[in-house]
């Protein structure tokens, strides 16, 4: 605005001789850019914060989840020492076993007295001397021809 001294009061101190004046006449000044310029930088500054705020909340779900995962590695760990050293214990009780049934198969072998084994030798039996002739009083086969009958000749 032409015509207006827009010096502010704190380059002149000395015409009031208050310094306190300066500090007030900045938080009554207008801003020489437009009337919504001071809306505009409240809005980006708690644009930035909601952005800070939204890193912060980001950042502290990151660590929970990270948190948590490292808990679960740690109980499947956990877990897994548990199962092998089970399995290492299972193993020695097999292996205790196996050398106890060793031990007996050996008792058993020192006191079995030695067996002479013998050659069996079998008795051979007779041969027939020829199939028995039918019985006359036992029913013919159906199938055989009567007797005095041809034989049956090929069929044809």
């Amino acid at each position: 605005m032409p015509g207006r001294d827009v010096t502010p009061p704190a380059l002149s101190v000395g015409r009031t001789g208050n310094a306190f004046a300066a500090m007030s006449w900045v938080a009554r000044e207008p801003d020489r850019r437009g009337a919504r310029s001071g809306a505009d930088g409240a809005r980006r500054k708690g644009a930035s914060r909601a952005r800070e705020e939204a890193g912060r909340l980001r950042s502290n779900n990151d660590y929970r989840v990270n948190l948590k995962a490292e808990l679960e590695i740690r109980h499947l760990h956990e877990k897994m020492d548990h199962l092998v050293t089970k399995q290492w214990q299972r193993l020695a009780e097999i292996q205790q076993i196996q050398l106890e049934m060793l031990q007996e198969m050996r008792a058993r072998v020192a006191r079995k007295p030695v067996v002479k084994v013998r050659k069996v030798v079998r008795k051979k039996r007779p041969k027939a001397a020829a199939q028995p002739a039918p019985d006359p009083a036992a029913p013919a086969d159906a199938s055989a021809p009567p007797p005095g009958a041809p034989p049956p000749g090929p069929a044809g």
